[in-house]
């Protein structure tokens, strides 16, 4: 019995161990579900300049309404609920242009980089930026902007994202807890063991 005792309490404490360095992997990406300012969302994965089947943004949506897509003029599209976080990963197409932001951080300018076609490209967020943190109530910020002349007919423009974050593992609370708890009983058991032997 106190073997069994002593083998459960070294389970127990192995696994309190392990919940101190575990994260879990969360995927993101444009869709309906955001928020949006000065602008309407509509799911757009067809009639876009990029077709985002078959590419790392596959799933994502250009999300901005046509109506948005014809208006000269900028408005922001957000990420909701991703802190607090890491931001691993970031995949854009966008027309005309975009800034990407966490709070008051700007992360990605797109006027401040060389990039050929961006509408029709899936940009690496990552080439230009480091591993980001996302605060608690931050959101991720997408500022569009259409360079196009008011009252004319310019074509499209929008951002279509996806990228992942990582999260500190709150699955099992209180793993100091866990932990000492653990050593208690791996004490217990092989206290009793030894006191029997004598």
């Amino acid at each position: 019995m106190n073997i069994f005792k002593a083998a459960s309490a070294a389970v127990l404490l192995l696994s309190s161990l392990s919940t101190f360095a575990s994260t879990i992997t969360t995927d993101f990406m444009s869709g309906i579900d955001d928020g949006c300012t000065s602008c309407t969302l509509t799911n757009q994965s067809v009639n876009t300049w990029l077709d985002p089947t078959g590419t790392v943004l596959d799933g994502a949506s250009w999300i901005q309404s046509s109506s948005v897509w014809q208006l000269a003029g900028d408005y922001m599209v957000y990420e909701m609920d991703l802190g607090p976080s890491v931001l691993t990963s970031l995949y854009v197409a966008f027309d005309d242009t975009l800034i990407i932001k966490v709070g008051d951080d700007t992360l990605f300018n797109s006027t401040t980089e060389s990039i050929s076609n961006s509408w029709n490209t899936v940009t690496d967020v990552f080439d230009y930026i480091d591993v980001t943190y996302i605060g608690e109530g931050d959101s991720l910020d997408f500022y569009v902007t259409n360079t196009g002349i008011p009252g004319e007919v310019t074509g499209p423009t929008g951002v279509i994202w996806s990228g992942e974050v990582e999260r500190d593992s709150t699955s099992v609370p209180e793993p100091s807890m866990v932990f000492a708890l653990g050593l208690g009983l791996f004490a217990f058991g092989f206290t009793r063991r030894k006191n029997k032997n004598l």
